[in-house]
This record gives C-alpha cells, sequence and structure tokens, in this order.
C-alpha cells in the first residue's frame, strides 16, 4: 500500500508543532479601580470578543489563537499600549507601566492596584 506524500508531510508537521500550534487560553487580572480595553483583532478574543473591557477588580479570559504572529492593544487611562504576540507570549521591552505582560504565565496580563500602587491620573488644567 502506497501512502501519499502529502499525508506524510500532515502527519509530520502535526507532530513538530504540538502545542506550539494550539490555541491557550491566559487571563487579564485587573486589579486597578479603573476599566481597561482590550483589542485582540486577529491574535485571539476577549472574554469571546475582538474587543472587550475588563471592569475594575474582574479578571477576563484571552484566547490566543494559533497564529504564528498577532497584536494585542491595552487601553486605559493610564495609557495606550500595543504589544506583538508569538503564540501565546506577549512581546514587549522595557517597562509597561500600569500593566504586566506575562505575569504570572506567558500570554497573562496583571494591571496596578495589588502588587503595586497605580500611577497618579493627570488632570486637565481649567481655562480660566
Amino acid at each position: 500500500m502506497r501512502i501519499p506524500t502529502w499525508l506524510i508531510s500532515a502527519v509530520g508537521l502535526v507532530a513538530l508543532t504540538g502545542n506550539a500550534a494550539a490555541q491557550c487560553e491566559r487571563h487579564f487580572y485587573n486589579d486597578s479601580a479603573v476599566p481597561f480595553t482590550v483589542g485582540m483583532a486577529a491574535s485571539g478574543l476577549c472574554n469571546n470578543f475582538t474587543i472587550c473591557v475588563v471592569n475594575p477588580h474582574t479578571t477576563s479570559t484571552l484566547i490566543y489563537f494559533p497564529n504564528p504572529v498577532g497584536l494585542i492593544g491595552i487601553r486605559s487611562v493610564y495609557g495606550v499600549h500595543q504589544f506583538n504576540v508569538a503564540g501565546c507570549y506577549i512581546i514587549h521591552g522595557g517597562s509597561t507601566g500600569e500593566i504586566a505582560v506575562n505575569e504570572p504565565v506567558d500570554g497573562d496580563v496583571t494591571t496596578c492596584g495589588r502588587e503595586w500602587s497605580c500611577p497618579g491620573l493627570r488632570r486637565k488644567k481649567s481655562r480660566k
């Protein structure tokens, strides 16, 4: 019996990629007193939507798709962040301010409020 080459290739690809190609579930832990908006576009879902609001002192579910690369955007009154995503890992360099990415595990996001203090909010000067 002859096995088609494409079938051997497909089985080999699945064996080599394993969990790297699987979607993963992570979490957004909002420990702050303000809401955060999360946008995942082609990289995954937040509470089953491409964009969701994570209310203060709540946890939301992040599902990362098995795309090789994607983006996650995070916005609050403290600032706006956009990161590349590779699998279930958020790629960043340097300080991320009011959020900690890949904490406590890769793909998770934790906000200020419990482990460290949130930055003060800037107030607009009033015109007189």
